[in-house]
């Protein structure tokens, strides 16, 4: 999956805050947990249909030239294997173009393969959702909500 963007930043800022594993809670309404066990490797936890079906993995960063890219993958064994790699470019005087390819996976046989494909759809709209928010997020500070939207004149 490929999604792209552009952030009203300039690249370090857009860098150094997706660099920063910590941030994502911030963004990701479906991350229930990450935990940073060192500056490469991290556990994840998301939130899959309410907590009736908990998604947890283990992920490294295998890339990372710094305000250029980000590259990572999950480690083995993981209920959906998931690797990315996130491209960051100048646009214009103060922007910058976001470029994300995402790819996930069920490890397995066929049955494995047949009820991840069920899940297909909505892992896409979360990655594409997160990707929006962290836009949203970086450009504003907060994420807009019914609480935070101003009313019509």
């Amino acid at each position: 999956m490929k999604v792209s963007l552009t952030v009203n930043k300039p690249r370090h800022e857009v860098y150094a805050f997706w660099r920063k594993i910590e941030n994502f809670p911030l963004f990701m309404k479906h991350l229930k947990d990450i935990t940073v066990l060192d500056p490469s490797r991290s556990r994840w936890e998301l939130s899959v249909l309410g907590d009736t079906l908990p998604v947890k993995w283990e992920s490294e960063i295998v890339l990372d030239e710094q305000n250029e890219r980000i590259g990572w993958q999950s480690k083995e064994g993981t209920i959906i294997e998931n690797a990315g790699n996130i491209h960051f470019e100048d646009a214009g005087k103060f922007g910058t173009e976001v470029h994300a390819v995402i790819s996930y996976r069920a490890p397995g046989g066929k049955i494995t393969e047949a009820i991840a494909g069920l899940f297909n759809p909505l892992f896409e709209n979360m990655i594409r959702e997160d990707i929006k928010n962290f836009k949203r997020f970086i450009e504003s500070g907060v994420l807009p909500t019914i609480e935070n939207q101003p009313f019509g004149d």
